[in-house]
């Protein structure tokens, strides 16, 4: 499954209770640079070229990469993927 199915299906069932909706739009606006991705190819070379690609602070990359994890995490939970994709 690709990565931009995942982000998707985390932003319409989670996206409504989290703190702040927009900020987690505008997040998962950046984290579609993954789209494409299955969850096998974002490796830790793809996740240093996606942080040279934003060319932000570090915080920055460690939130929205926090987010992904959470989104592939709640994909497991919800069942729309097994943990051993």
């Amino acid at each position: 499954m690709k990565t931009s199915e995942i982000l998707a299906h985390y932003e319409r069932h989670h996206g409504k209770k989290v703190a702040d909706p927009t900020r987690l739009s505008v997040i998962l606006r950046h984290l579609a640079w993954f789209g494409s991705m299955t969850i096998a190819d974002v490796s830790l070379d793809a996740q240093e070229r996606y942080s040279s690609a934003r060319n932000v602070a570090p915080a920055t990359i460690r939130r929205e990469l926090g987010t992904l994890v959470s989104a592939f995490n709640f994909a497991v939970k919800t069942r729309l993927i097994t943990r051993d994709q």
